[in-house]
């Protein structure tokens, strides 16, 4: 409780009070300030978003599994919500996100194959990219207190979507031969093996910012920011 309450006063503290000029629901411009507004300040709230730490990440596919430790994310406070939509009646947000530079480190153990081709090995991971994108999908939960509305995020899933190449570097234990097949499948079907394989890695480290956001939702109401 205690540190759900340090959480909301530092995050009225980084935001202000609400502003009496709160948005309409269906003022889009209004709205897309407002949710990036809120998404940037939870940056300011916890160290532990960006850089972000993962210890272990599952990827599981029909022909492919892979375990991602001490995995590592920077330059989510970066992005910005370009596309929202949201439906309060039925439960559903989505946002696209644009990124103007991300990096990730880690650990890897793999074993199968993706896209016809074998995708085996331990070792590490660095990757860097620009321009990339990802749309955010969620359920709402809507309570009410008091005659207040609270929400809460749930069932997030999260599609990649790199405008530019990702650049990948591995060590496959010192086997050079194996590090050179998965850096040229990585080159020659970027954006089609990466769509697959982050999927799994981006879920992660988005829940964690939604666990922020959460938290946060349980001292601020709906109506602090939007006319309902």
């Amino acid at each position: 409780m205690l540190r759900l309450l340090k959480l909301s006063l530092i995050i009225i503290g980084v935001l202000g009070k609400p502003s009496n000029e709160k948005c309409k629901l269906t003022d889009k411009p209004c709205m897309l300030k407002l949710v990036n507004t809120l998404y940037t300040s939870l940056f300011s709230v916890s160290g532990d978003l960006d850089p972000m730490n993962v210890d272990v990440i599952e990827g599981i596919f029909p022909t492919l599994k892979y375990n991602a430790t001490d995995t590592h994310i920077k330059g989510l406070k970066n992005c910005q919500i370009v596309e929202l939509s949201f439906d309060l009646d039925k439960h559903v947000l989505d946002e696209t996100f644009m990124c103007p530079h991300l990096e990730w480190d880690g650990k890897y153990e793999m074993t199968g194959t993706l896209n016809g081709a074998s995708m085996e090995g331990t070792g590490t991971y660095s990757q860097s990219a620009s321009n990339y994108g990802f749309r955010f999908h969620a359920t709402t939960d809507l309570q009410t207190r008091d005659g207040k509305t609270f929400i809460s995020f749930k069932d997030v899933k999260v599609v990649v979507d790199p405008q530019e190449m990702v650049v990948t570097e591995i060590n496959s234990n010192g086997d050079k031969k194996k590090a050179k097949e998965m850096l040229r499948l990585f080159s020659e079907n970027w954006k089609e093996n990466i769509k697959a394989l982050h999927g799994p890695l981006m879920t992660a480290y988005v829940n964690e910012i939604a666990k922020v956001a959460n938290e946060f939702y349980q001292h601020n109401t709906l109506e602090d920011y939007v006319i309902l």
